[in-house]
């Protein structure tokens, strides 16, 4: 690896030598991987270059490769190309490097679909705030309370494209560290309780029966941002739910853990693999929601040490916990 900025690592079956030599630049240099169905790409940058591959070309780098390979291969061998930026010491061995670059191309595929849901969400209120407001100037209504109908309409959709560009900017605060914790004593119970009363016309409006089991959950947490998560993981299961939603809280082994049951479509096994950062709840319920909700609550989890991890619910459905640490001395 020796004089390499960087590594592009890609896996599918069925690539061969030939079929990638040709998409690479001549200075690069193509080897073979720790498994027969990856390719590691040394990028050797020439001698006279002032700067290295940086990562927008790496990124630009990695989604061609990619194409050529679904065109060539097709879906069936499943191919994903990451790469990694060689700086100061890293992982020890070949095997955890192509580990690391395949992570870093399974974060941005399913970035680039949260980015494509929030798009799919964002059309659907501004095209109806669009059309009240264009009707309202091309042939305005004679009756003051239609018109204040259409107006409360656009109001609304408004607000829901707000909530969608808000949750955005607060998930690339908490992903790039711009979010400080204000850490204090704090606990899970009196949070769950407290989402659940917010939401709990919501889920009656739905048919959608609330039970909690909330036991004591102590630890040293940003109580304002840890309700957010909560808030977020209860309300996706409430809009997933059949007739039911249950929501414990426990503490244990070091952890102070949410857990949230629903009976509703569940995740799939393409949302299992990608785990909690974009999870959308299944194919049955693709256009259901964008999945900002769970990948807040995973970025606050991980800025606590902490995690999200999806399963299968014996409700039936789907089951998402959030687990923190309970901090020094618990």
């Amino acid at each position: 690896m020796k004089g390499a900025s960087a590594l592009v690592v890609v896996e599918a079956r069925g690539a061969r030598r030939a079929m990638l030599l040709p998409l690479l630049r001549a200075s690069d240099l193509l080897m073979r991987g720790s498994t027969p169905a990856r390719w590691v790409i040394a990028v050797l940058d020439p001698p006279r270059a002032t700067l290295p591959r940086g990562a927008p070309d790496l990124r630009v780098v990695a989604a061609r490769l990619e194409s050529a390979l679904l065109r060539a291969l097709g879906e069936h061998a499943a191919p994903v190309v990451g790469w990694l930026e060689i700086e100061g010491p890293g992982p020890s061995s070949l095997a955890a490097l192509e580990d690391e670059a395949l992570k870093r191309a399974r974060v941005e595929r399913e970035r680039r679909a949260l980015f494509r849901a929030v798009g799919h969400e964002l059309r659907t209120p501004l095209t109806s705030v669009r059309g009240y407001l264009e009707l309202l100037l091309s042939d305005p209504p004679r009756r003051r309370d239609e018109a204040r109908r259409f107006l409360e309409i656009a109001q609304r959709e408004t607000l829901r494209a707000a909530r969608l560009v808000d949750g955005l900017f607060e998930l690339s605060l908490l992903e790039t560290g711009a979010a400080s914790l204000r850490l204090g004593e704090g606990s899970l119970a009196p949070i769950a309780c407290a989402a659940l009363e917010s939401l709990a016309l919501e889920a009656r409006n739905r048919g959608v029966a609330l039970r909690r089991r909330l036991r004591r959950a102590p630890g040293v947490l940003d109580e304002e941002r840890v309700a957010q998560a909560v808030l977020n993981v209860i309300h996706n299961a409430i809009k997933f739910a059949r007739t039911g939603v249950w929501v414990e809280t426990h503490a244990a082994h070091g952890e102070i853990v949410l857990t949230v049951d629903d009976d509703g479509p569940g995740f799939d096994a393409e949302d299992l693999r990608a785990g909690p950062v974009f999870g959308r709840r299944g194919a049955a319920a693709r256009g259901a929601g964008s999945g900002v909700g769970l990948a807040l609550a995973a970025a606050v989890a991980a800025l606590h040490g902490g995690g999200v991890v999806l399963a299968g619910s014996s409700r039936g459905g789907a089951q998402v916990r959030l687990r923190l640490p309970a901090g020094p001395g618990r």
